[in-house]
């Protein structure tokens, strides 16, 4: 049998004891009335973790409400409750303060647990995605871990941590491309362009070096798919399942030189120069992370 929600005056008594507002001076009637619009699942389930929270911290408790209410139709309760249990720990380990900190903070609280879910990190995973890129250059490169996701030449840098997807193994996928991508400028001649002589005479070097990356990235895919087609296949999947989009019809032209067998480094920057007032550089794919000339140079 479903029972009705409680009403706000009902909510109210409920919270004036649990936060004891005779002597916090805590102002309820607020969060009853937000309370009192939630289905009673929904109610019970707020009132029950406030009066735990309460036992630890008044305060931490009516953060709580206030928090709770703003993300409880776009989180899974389980993480709300690992919120909460990771709020009173916090609490006990360190103080009242910090403990606020992880109940305001609430999206970083769930940004971390997906992360530790579902995420991939280059701390678990990095010897064997060294392993991968050594083996595909045939000389020994360094892998690092920072941001932007990016190489020099000599070492590869990768986030600490890949949460796109919700499955741990997709997110080894997105760094095994990403390394294997940075691999390609390196194999493939991305950086025999004089970039930083370029970028001194352009305008607007940004937008300059924005549609060179993007040209770039599409001939290295195409040499990616000659190279390594069951890479590339993966690729283009986890493009797929990041609902990654086509490219706008205006780069039809562009992309089917950038993808001939015989385009190269010089074939991009002509058509840098060709594409320059034509083409907008599309949304950067997953991979691409960016190229940084002066540390190449």
């Amino acid at each position: 049998m479903i029972r009705p929600p409680l009403t706000a005056a009902a909510i109210a008594t409920l919270l004036d004891g649990y936060l004891e507002v005779e002597f916090s001076f805590i102002k309820t009637a607020a969060a009853a009335d937000r309370l009192a619009t939630l289905a009673r699942a929904d109610q019970d389930f707020i009132l029950n973790w406030v009066q735990r929270l309460a036992s630890t911290h008044i305060q931490l408790a009516y953060q709580f409400i206030e928090r709770t209410i703003s993300v409880l139709s776009r989180l899974d309760k389980a993480v709300i409750e690992a919120w909460a249990i990771h709020a009173m720990d916090v609490y006990d380990r360190s103080g009242l303060r910090p403990a606020l900190l992880v109940i305001q903070e609430v999206d970083d609280f769930t940004r971390l647990a997906r992360e530790r879910a579902h995420g991939a990190s280059l701390a678990e995973h990095g010897r064997v995605l060294l392993h991968f890129l050594n083996g595909l250059a045939g000389r020994e490169l360094r892998l690092a871990e920072g941001t932007p996701a990016c190489t020099d030449t000599e070492t590869v840098t990768l986030p600490p941590v890949i949460c796109l997807l919700d499955s741990a193994a997709d997110n080894f996928r997105v760094y095994k491309i990403m390394a294997a991508y940075f691999w390609a400028q390196t194999r493939f001649g991305t950086f025999r362009a004089p970039l930083t002589q370029l970028l001194a005479r352009q305008a607007d070097p940004a937008a300059y070096l924005a549609l060179f990356h993007a040209l770039d990235t599409l001939r290295l895919e195409a040499c990616i798919a000659r190279e390594l087609p069951g890479l590339h296949r993966e690729m283009q999947n986890l493009k797929a399942a990041l609902a990654t989009p086509p490219l706008p019809a205006a780069w039809t032209e562009a992309a089917a030189a950038m993808t001939a067998a015989t385009a190269d480094i010089d074939t991009v920057v002509a058509a840098c120069e060709r594409y320059a007032q034509m083409l907008t550089p599309f949304p950067p794919f997953f991979f691409q992370g960016q190229i940084l000339p002066e540390q190449v140079a």
